[in-house]
């Protein structure tokens, strides 16, 4: 346990001050004692407030650094104890190590900061900062989210690279049914025949051939036509691709800085 050399006066129950309403209605409270004598009751009570608040600031410097705090007239140390003490504090309500979203290119003037650019960074200068980040690089968040770390397949830090849930896209197309179809009509028509000739009667016996042009014709056949069967069908439907070149969700940038200790 860490020493505290710096004690309340007059605290036990029953001590000899002032009371508070006296106290604070005391023409020498702004002025000081400037004539004649003061009470001892006065006294004991502008001790006590002083060295309470004493007190209770040595404790809290001890408990905090875990150091002496002695009555030894060194103030440097005290001043050294103090800031030590209050840098304990700040790093307990957001350790070493924690990205912070700055809102400014510049880095802030009361303390000690970086900004995380994957720079490496020295491992016994910066103990805290080494407990965070055990390898010695700051990691480099631009452009990049926090994301909490899944239940499982994760590790601490691991990168993870922009995508979007699987899924599909359903499109369709009217059918058309061009139903059957026919043909033009070419109209009534006939044939000529070749040049071999029979006798009259019907006889199968062939006669030689002659040189005249009384040939016959064929049966006309009518005008007529032919059905065509054309059929449904589809199409092939192309989605088309739109969007950024990487997912995005509305932000506002920042840049995150870490502090160094």
């Amino acid at each position: 346990m860490p020493v505290n050399n710096f004690k309340p006066f007059a605290i036990a129950s029953g001590s000899n001050v002032t009371s508070q309403t006296e106290w604070e209605g005391l023409i020498a409270l702004s002025t000081g004692f400037t004539a004649g004598l003061a009470r001892s009751a006065q006294i004991n009570k502008a001790l006590r407030q002083g060295t309470v608040m004493a007190s209770v600031l040595a404790q809290f410097m001890a408990e905090t650094t875990g150091e002496d705090v002695l009555d030894d007239g060194d103030t440097a140390k005290l001043v050294s104890l103090l800031i030590g003490s209050v840098n304990t504090v700040a790093r307990s309500a957001l350790p070493v190590g924690t990205p912070i979203p700055w809102p400014s290119d510049i880095l802030p003037a009361d303390g000690n900061f970086a900004f995380m650019q994957g720079q490496a960074f020295s491992l016994t200068a910066y103990p805290l900062l080494a407990i965070a980040y055990p390898s010695g690089v700051i990691p480099d968040m631009r452009s990049w989210t926090i994301k909490g770390k899944p239940a499982t397949g994760r590790a601490v830090l691991s990168q993870e690279q922009d995508g979007v849930k699987s899924h599909s896209h359903t499109a369709s197309a009217t059918s058309t049914d061009l139903g059957t179809k026919t043909t033009s009509s070419n109209g009534d028509h006939a044939h000529t025949w070749g040049s071999a000739m029979q006798k009259q009667g019907g006889s199968d016996q062939e006669v030689g051939s002659n040189s005249g042009n009384n040939f016959g014709t064929t049966s006309t056949a009518g005008a007529h036509t032919h059905t065509l069967a054309l059929g449904a069908h589809s199409h092939i439907i192309t989605v088309d691709a739109a969007g950024n070149a990487e997912n995005t969700v509305k932000n506002i940038a920042f840049n995150y800085i870490v502090r160094l200790a």
